[in-house]
């Protein structure tokens, strides 16, 4: 877990006008976020199935996350996503060994010409046990409705950052620091997540979003905050953080007073952006 503090620890009250201004700059947000939306294409897919099965090796839980990831493959297939990928089984074989936002951290997401904007379960799980002589599984079968966007425009390929100072390995309390130089002008939003849940680590209520000016490095964290580094898991605890850089301002904003929110939304958020507009880095580490 990663608790953003500020060493000054000043509290704010807001106005009724600044809440009407904050209400307005969320309507014109969404707006944007339409427009962006309609200028892509979106293709509707029902009763996708997706499969996986119950080892030794593999639980009930992590079954049917593969089971999912496996729906939402299929679903950008039958889309008509993936059908020029050349590595598509090794983006499969990928996918199933982990869960869906590591795609962000795969070279195949350059590929892709879609994402998934949003999806539900459409017929209930209905497990299956196969049996044979030598072994039995159960088989965890899920069906889902997906929304692809499919991008018209590719990758900028002179789009690039450099991300330094982070670690594989941190200890408990340890201060996370890291330093961004990027080759165009960018906004920056950072996420971090464990399971299905997620929080917005930047900006935040001690640090603003800006731009981020192209070839000039910067240090995180800014000015008087610090992310501080926190488990109470003795065996560790795995997290994962995205960021994700936009050339024009891209306000997160589905996010609860704590700054939480749900994975599935941020990845949805960022399938709206085109990819020529956007650039994702994927980072994991153990909080020790």
């Amino acid at each position: 877990m990663i608790k953003r503090s500020s060493k000054k620890f000043s509290t704010m009250k807001w106005k009724s006008s600044q809440i009407n201004s904050l209400k307005l700059f969320f309507i014109i947000i969404g707006s944007l976020l339409f427009q962006t939306l309609t200028a892509q294409k979106t293709v509707k897919v029902y009763g996708i199935k997706g499969v996986s099965f119950v080892t030794d090796n593999i639980t009930l839980k992590q079954a049917r996350q593969e089971a999912l990831n496996d729906a939402k493959m299929n679903a950008l297939k039958a889309a008509g996503v993936i059908e020029n990928i050349n590595s598509y089984e090794a983006f499969v074989s990928s996918a199933n060994n982990s869960d869906y936002s590591q795609y962000y951290s795969s070279g195949i997401l350059s590929e892709l010409q879609g994402a998934i904007l949003d999806f539900n379960s459409c017929k209930p799980n209905k497990d299956t046990l196969f049996k044979s002589e030598q072994f039995e599984h159960l088989i965890v079968n899920t069906f889902i409705d997906a929304s692809i966007i499919v991008y018209d425009t590719r990758p900028d390929e002179s789009f690039n950052v450099k991300l330094d100072g982070l670690k594989s390995v941190y200890n408990n309390k340890d201060k996370l620091t890291f330093s961004i130089l990027s080759t165009q002008d960018c906004y920056l939003t950072i996420f971090t997540s464990m399971e299905e849940n997620a929080s917005v680590l930047f900006p935040n209520k001690y640090e603003n979003s800006f731009l981020i000016q192209k070839n000039k490095q910067i240090n995180f964290p800014i000015g008087q905050s610090e992310y501080e580094l926190t488990t109470e898991k003795k065996n560790g605890e795995k997290n994962k953080i995205i960021f994700v850089f936009t050339k024009k301002p891209n306000s997160y904003i589905k996010v609860d007073n704590n700054q939480e929110t749900k994975i599935d939304d941020v990845f949805s958020w960022i399938s709206a952006i085109t990819p020529d507009q956007k650039r994702v880095e994927y980072k994991t580490f153990i909080i020790q």
